[in-house]
């Protein structure tokens, strides 16, 4: 069995300045496949082309559910692998890609998942992109009582041949079923992918004034809760998002059919919704 080594991370934490150039780097293209974060009038032209690249949705840092200590800790990825991606895809030492790591995390688009004030390094830490912080979502607490403990209405966008837009709409219906007096769901499911890209438009412009920092994929359902009584609208996330959000809701908190839609395992969920896949598998083609 081969040893790894444990590397040190020699970072100065009290560095507080770092290089503009460190995030310049012209070798990196733009994705070009049919994608909504690759919308020309979506790219912020202040970003520079590494971080836009860095947080990429599919051909980014790999985002992934850890489990430490048994908790759950979603859309992390881990500081070994982001320095991995950078080698490989800037063909520069490790050292280098730690030097961006930091320049790019003190721009404000990630951070340590639990401590804001520890730096990126080359270890097992786990980090999260700001858009997919949750923390500066709406709580279901909040939700409860802007909606005076009214019925919540939940609204899910996804395609036909997406394991994880069905998975998010089965809970959602079973939930309805379960305590109809509490919870609607009113759910969408397009006959394709293009369909379901040209709704985000839409679902963006409607969720741009309470989400401005979420991240919206095309690969994945789509939830957001309208609270009738302002008609505001207000951005959840995607499946696991909703189901915590949904366990965290007061009148929902001992819902039997939240605890047979727990948060399982990315890979489990696609497995299970290879038949789905099958079932519509031209419906998931991304043209």
């Amino acid at each position: 069995k081969k040893k790894k080594k444990k590397k040190k991370n020699n970072n100065n934490n009290n560095n507080n300045d770092y290089d503009d150039d460190l995030l310049d780097y012209e070798k990196i293209e733009f994705v070009q496949e049919n994608c909504t974060e690759c919308d020309i009038e979506e790219y912020d032209e202040s970003m520079d082309i590494l971080s836009y690249q860095f947080q990429h949705s599919k051909t980014g840092v790999p985002v992934s559910h850890k489990k430490y200590r048994l908790k759950l800790y979603p859309s992390i990825f881990v500081g070994h692998e982001a320095v991995t991606w950078m080698v490989g895809r800037l063909q520069i030492s490790r050292e280098e890609a730690v030097e961006k790591g930091i320049a790019i995390q003190k721009s404000g688009l990630f951070s340590h998942c639990v401590d804001n004030n520890k730096l990126f390094g080359d270890n097992n830490l786990y980090y999260r992109f700001s858009k997919h912080d949750i923390s500066n979502r709406i709580t279901p607490e909040e939700i409860f009582e802007i909606n005076d403990g009214n019925k919540i209405t939940v609204n899910i966008q996804g395609f036909k041949g997406c394991p994880f837009c069905r998975r998010c709409i089965e809970a959602a219906e079973a939930i309805e079923e379960e305590n109809p007096n509490d919870f609607e769901q009113i759910s969408i499911e397009h006959d394709n992918r293009l369909l379901f890209n040209e709704s985000l438009k839409e679902v963006k412009n409607l969720l741009k004034e309470n989400s401005k920092s979420s991240a919206f994929h095309t690969s994945s359902p789509i939830v957001y809760v309208h609270v009738k009584d302002i008609d505001e609208f207000f951005y959840i996330g995607g499946l696991d998002h909703m189901i915590i959000f949904l366990t965290n809701y007061p009148p929902l908190k001992n819902s039997k059919a939240l605890k047979k839609y727990k948060i399982e395992s990315p890979v489990s969920t696609f497995f299970k919704g290879i038949p789905t896949i099958a079932k519509n598998w031209k419906s998931t083609l991304p043209f």
